[in-house]
């Protein structure tokens, strides 16, 4: 499929059609583990969106999808990198959004992953607080702020993200999410000292 749909935008000189092709692709070889495949695609799509004018629209649509791709292969500043030259760094730092609250929460995981854990944070928790007050899906990011409890020590609110968490995938998760949900209040247990709980819980996910 992939293919035949790239042969017919190459045939009618259909160039976004050719970027939005390669975008879905990258997803794809991802879902399929291959995520060296998956950040050459993204990246040949990044290059033909800004070779004609549209970096910063199909960028947009797709960011959280780059984000994801190289994040995946071990390339999350490169990730970071392609997207800002594309797109610009507004999305970094403007107001969380309907548009932006998705790749800004794993932009969040991923300056925590890169050691800024304050910014990372910051980021996760607002992008966070957005998708509750319009009652979004944000299971992965509460259970992204319990990982980062585990790592500053500052677990106090642990459980309660934990427990939000849960509640989240319950209500909004997809069979893949809803599969991992014990993992957050598990480790949220082993943060708070009750091993005997969190065991079960993690041997579930």
């Amino acid at each position: 499929v992939f293919a035949e749909a790239r042969g017919m935008a190459e045939r009618t000189g259909d160039l976004p059609a050719m970027a939005e092709v390669l975008f879905s692709y990258a997803n794809e070889q991802l879902h399929r583990g291959d995520a060296q495949s998956a950040v050459r695609l993204a990246t040949e799509a990044v290059q033909k969106a800004i070779a004609i004018g549209a970096g910063r629209e199909l960028v947009h649509r797709f960011r959280l999808s780059i984000l994801l791709v190289f994040n995946a292969a071990g390339y999350p500043r490169e990730g970071i990198e392609l997207v800002n030259s594309a797109a610009g760094t507004g999305w970094m730092t403007e107001p969380i959004g309907p548009e932006n609250y998705m790749s800004r929460g794993f932009f969040g995981f991923m300056q925590a992953m890169l050691g800024d854990l304050k910014q990372g944070e910051q980021n996760i928790r607002c992008a966070a607080e957005f998708a509750d007050k319009e009652d979004r899906a944000a299971s992965w990011m509460y259970a992204f702020l319990v990982d980062i409890a585990s790592l500053t020590g500052v677990d106090h609110n642990a459980m309660a993200e934990a427990r939000r968490a849960v509640e989240r995938a319950e209500k909004f998760g997809t069979p893949f999410f809803r599969t991992l949900a014990p993992r957050p209040p598990g480790l949220a247990h082993w943060l708070a000292g009750t091993a005997a709980q969190a065991v079960p819980l993690m041997e579930q996910a």
